[in-house]
């Protein structure tokens, strides 16, 4: 299936690093055979220089949470994005604090296993964050206090930049 991609205000980045963002938010969201869909307790966000966006894999859609760089490096001019997973905290139903940190650990690593994934495949630099320094980003996204920080990730995306600002030949 192919995907589109994501509508939101800008991202800040190139169409070429666009295109990647939407195939991996699609790749990383969905199941791919059987088993339980570890999305369905976890949200997607997508942390950019012009934004900080929720990702909605119904509608493959990015939405405006917050503007401005809400990046782990924000400020910085190398266009990373940063890929977070964030536990919904209502959705854990009658698991007690220990049980949803567990359960929300290991959907968090299906789906940053996939972002990895794909990353690698593609050959895109793809860098895991330790949690207690990706705390920043529970404000800058404007979380809710249910909702846990689970994992992220940081994408290079300077190739796409690169490859669109390269001189043409002739």
């Amino acid at each position: 299936m192919e995907s589109r991609p994501p509508s939101a205000p800008p991202l800040a980045f190139e169409d070429g690093a666009l295109d990647f963002l939407s195939h991996l938010l699609w790749s990383a969201s969905r199941e791919p055979g059987q088993g339980r869909d570890p999305m369905s307790r976890l949200f997607l966000f997508v942390a950019s220089p012009g934004g900080g966006f929720l990702y909605d894999p119904r509608a493959h859609a990015l939405r405006l949470r917050r503007e401005g760089d809400c990046r782990l490096a924000g400020g910085s001019a190398h266009p990373w994005a940063d890929i977070v997973c964030v536990a919904r905290g209502e959705r854990m139903g009658r698991l007690g604090g220990a049980a949803q940190r567990c359960a929300a650990a290991i959907d968090a690593a299906i789906v940053g296993e996939r972002v990895a994934r794909f990353c690698v495949q593609r050959g895109v630099g793809c860098l895991l964050h330790d949690l207690r320094s990706a705390r920043p980003l529970h404000e800058r996204l404007g979380l809710a206090p249910t909702h846990r920080l689970a994992l992220a990730q940081s994408v290079d995306l300077a190739r796409f930049a690169q490859a669109s600002h390269a001189p043409s030949a002739g």
